[in-house]
């Protein structure tokens, strides 16, 4: 996912994170088997062929509306780029917090 992404921002726990293993099988998608080791069930575990092909997009997209351009920020050429105008990377900034304040 990270190189699909192409940055590692948001993708979830690195380490153990109780939040999926309490709330996730409550959506009857997955039953939680282990530490971040799960079981999907049906129909998702019957349809996983189209899944497969969906999933990755669909987690791009749900990332990219949540960080904005926050990702594309770790370029110094774009970021020196945004803010040669003060005014516009001030209204930019804006924008982006408007978007998901938790970025900042």
């Amino acid at each position: 996912m990270q190189a699909y992404l192409q940055h590692n921002l948001h993708i979830g726990g690195k380490y153990y994170d109780a939040y999926p293993s309490r709330n996730l099988p409550k959506y009857g998608v997955v039953k939680a088997i282990d530490n971040k080791c799960y079981e999907l069930l049906p129909p998702y575990s019957t349809n996983a062929e189209i899944l497969i092909s969906w999933i990755p997009e669909r987690i791009n997209q749900y990332i990219t509306d949540k960080l904005g351009l926050i990702p594309q920020l770790l370029n110094y050429e774009y970021r020196h780029e945004l803010a040669v105008n003060q005014i516009d990377f001030l209204n930019l900034i804006k924008v982006q917090i408007e978007i998901n304040p938790t970025n900042f």
